[in-house]
């Protein structure tokens, strides 16, 4: 009987077996033909035949990317990875999704080859459920975070990041913040602020110690100061007067917008028999026992105190670059009088700096001492006479214009790229009569006292920095004031070139001259530098200048200046080692980089500051006895440049850079090559495609040799 029940039960298992294999295909979709036997011989029948975890795992590898997959009971357990996108950042996060399913329901679908997507689609909405509730719980700790941050004036992404600094590192494997990890985050996340809040409570601290920006200069306010403002016209005798008043008393101050003003400011107190020093950025020449300095204005000492300071041109504090210097000498001058020279368009912003400062200011005006008369009609070449200056506004208009004087004159040229030295020479050959005509930018327009009858414009448009634009009436008057020098003309005559010029000059000369508008530029200077580096515990320069420019509010008629060029310059810095204090001193330094040849220079002196080591002056000769090609003379003036930059720093860090002597002589050699090349009637071009140097007047803009092998022979290049 046992025996019948045995094989009663075998052939119905058998029956079973058979009934399921027919209903299947003999490729299913899913199992491969020996998991299925392997499978329906250990299931019981009227069930869908129990799967193996592992061909489990193996089927649903299509759908999930699994980290763990179990049977338990009636239900599958499936552990999968998924990654959410983080706000602001993007950044891409993992995590484990884990969820149980039905077996009975996922088992059916497999053995009936049914899509599987409805599990996928459980997946996927299990997954949405639970990526919402943790953008819910980080806005949540978002919100908290910056009600603790908004003091601060951190930027969202700023507090975005220092709560996933604090979060990341606790990322929950299943994506789900507890109200436990959700303290602790915004405990955390205070601590980490803790600095941003005390260098805040330092910058607004500071912002009020230097709020009152008069009181940055202590000696200034001290000395009971009284201010002299003497305006006119040029050659009214505004200075003159004003260096009377300088020489006859026991100390005293000249400062003067140029270099080459204050050399002759110099030699004019030395010639009177007072013991004077010279100070600018390039050159100092300093006598123990002198009771006077002159002085370039960004070099003044504001803890010298003297009786009297001059500050020439006052007009220039509406500078767009330098009028922070004027505004900071001004206001902080250490000087019993301090006597401001200037044209009238000065006078009612030098009124209200008086009422600001509490001091007591007395005006004297001065009238032209000769006429100054604006001619009726263009001057063409052939009328032009001896003693005339023509006016450009560039380099390049200077050289072209001396190319198409020089068939007819003797010509002098002065332009801004010029060393002092050479303009000096330049104008002394004019003076004595060795050439009779003067070439020009308004480099001319201060300081150089030349017998110039006659000023003509070639243009009566210039480029400012940012447009082209047309003088204005006080350009025009400060240019033309140079015509009719008192002791030289009696009358000075202002024309032009060409008829759309002269227009322009006469629709602007008896205009009022454009006053200087409030506020006032003004910049911080090295205790500035150094106490707010202090305070703000910041070696950068680009942050504590970008600290000073962006968060200084004075109670005054002031704003910071505009430091562009400064933190250019600050940035390049900041890539070496160095202290604050030399930072600031060499961010100062005379540099233009757009000078890729004093870029360079520049970079190579900061390596070796770096690594506090001596700077010796490399000595550059340029080719020939004089500059043959345009080129070549541009080249000789950056080496100018290159010894200016060597002198100013050789005299903030003189044990460092050891050889300004070695500098000085090499400047003497190529102010020399310069003079020499200026003397040419006009320069060479180079071949375009060979770059050597073209013989005068050239029919093409190659070579004959280029010509010849590229033209000749039917190639076009």
């Amino acid at each position: 009987v046992v025996s019948d029940a045995k094989d009663d039960a075998i052939k119905e298992r058998q029956t079973y077996i058979n009934n399921f294999l027919s209903k299947l295909n003999q490729n299913h979709k899913y199992l491969k033909k020996s998991e299925i036997t392997n499978i329906l011989k250990t299931m019981p029948s009227g069930t869908y035949p129990l799967i193996d975890a592992e061909v489990l795992k193996k089927i649903f590898s299509n759908i999930f990317d699994i980290n763990e997959l179990t049977v338990k009971n009636d239900e599958i357990f499936f552990s999968i990875k998924r990654s959410i996108t983080l706000p602001i950042t993007n950044n891409k996060q993992f995590y484990t999704l884990e969820f149980f399913y039905d077996i009975n329901a996922i088992l059916k679908a497999i053995w009936d080859e049914d899509s599987l997507d409805f599990l996928k689609n459980y997946a996927d909405t299990l997954d949405t459920k639970v990526k919402n509730l943790f953008f819910a719980e980080l806005e949540e700790i978002i919100e908290e975070a910056t009600s603790f941050a908004k003091p601060l004036g951190l930027h969202t992404e700023e507090i975005y990041k220092k709560v996933y600094d604090v979060l990341l590192p606790h990322f929950p494997k299943d994506l789900y913040i507890s109200s436990k990890l959700k303290n602790k985050t915004i405990k955390r996340f205070i601590y980490s602020i803790q600095d941003i809040v005390a260098k805040k409570q330092k910058e607004q601290l500071l912002a009020r110690t230097i709020r009152d920006f008069k009181s940055l200069f202590p000696l200034a306010r001290s000395l009971n100061r009284k201010l002299k403002l003497f305006i006119g016209p040029t050659n009214s005798g505004k200075t003159h007067q004003a260096f009377e008043k300088l020489k006859n008393t026991d100390t005293g101050y000249y400062l003067a917008p140029l270099r080459l003003l204050a050399l002759e400011g110099y030699e004019r107190l030395k010639e009177e028999g007072i013991s004077a020093s010279l100070i600018t950025g390039e050159e100092q020449l300093l006598d123990e026992e002198a009771t006077h300095i002159s002085s370039t204005i960004e070099m003044l000492n504001f803890d010298v105190d003297v009786d009297v300071c001059v500050i020439d041109e006052a007009q220039l504090i509406d500078d767009r670059d330098r009028g922070w210097a004027w505004a900071n000498a001004i206001i902080g001058a250490p000087a019993k009088e301090v006597i401001l020279t200037g044209s009238p368009s000065c006078k009612k912003a030098i009124i209200e700096l008086a009422k600001y400062l509490g001091e007591e200011l007395e005006i004297k005006e001065f009238k032209r001492k000769n006429d100054l008369l604006v001619l009726d009609k263009p001057t063409p070449v052939e009328k032009i006479e001896n003693q005339t200056a023509v006016i450009a506004f560039s380099r390049k208009d200077v050289l072209r214009l001396k190319q198409r004087f020089s068939k007819d004159f003797s010509v002098s040229v002065v332009y801004g790229n010029l060393s002092p030295e050479v303009r000096r020479e330049e104008a002394k050959k004019f003076r004595e009569g060795k050439t009779n005509l003067l070439i020009a930018t308004d480099a001319i327009s201060m300081g150089l006292n030349l017998p110039i009858k006659t000023i003509l414009f070639s243009k009566a448009i210039k480029f400012d920095g940012i447009i082209d634009r047309e003088l204005t009436p006080n350009e025009i008057k400060q240019i033309s004031g140079r015509a009719g020098r008192y002791g030289f003309e009696e009358v000075g005559y202002v024309g032009a070139l060409d008829t759309h010029t002269l227009n322009i000059i006469k629709k602007n000369f008896n205009k009022d001259d454009i006053e200087v508008e409030l506020p006032f530029k003004v910049m911080a200077n090295i205790e500035h530098i150094k106490l707010v580096s202090s305070i703000l515990e910041e070696n950068s320069l680009f942050e504590v200048l970008k600290f000073f420019v962006k968060n200084m509010k004075f109670s005054g008629p002031f704003v910071a200046t505009n430091l562009d060029d400064v933190l250019d310059i600050a940035r390049i810095v900041d890539e070496y080692d160095l202290d604050i204090t030399t930072k600031f001193y060499v961010s100062l330094a005379p540099l233009t980089i757009k000078s890729p040849y004093l870029l360079s220079v520049f970079e190579s002196y900061l390596e070796r500051m770096e690594l506090k080591k001596t700077i010796r002056y490399n000595t550059q000769k340029p080719n020939g006895k004089y500059a043959l090609t345009n080129e070549e003379l541009l080249l000789a003036e950056d080496m100018v440049k290159e010894i200016s930059l060597y002198l100013w720093l050789s005299y903030k860090f003189p044990e460092t850079f050891i050889e300004p002597d070695k500098a000085r002589e090499a400047r003497v050699m190529l102010n020399r090559y310069i003079e020499k090349s200026l003397m040419q009637t006009s320069f060479r071009s180079r071949c375009r495609l060979c770059n050597a140097i073209l013989p005068p007047n050239p029919k093409h803009k190659i070579c004959d040799r280029c010509f010849r092998r590229y033209y000749q022979r039917g190639y076009r290049r």
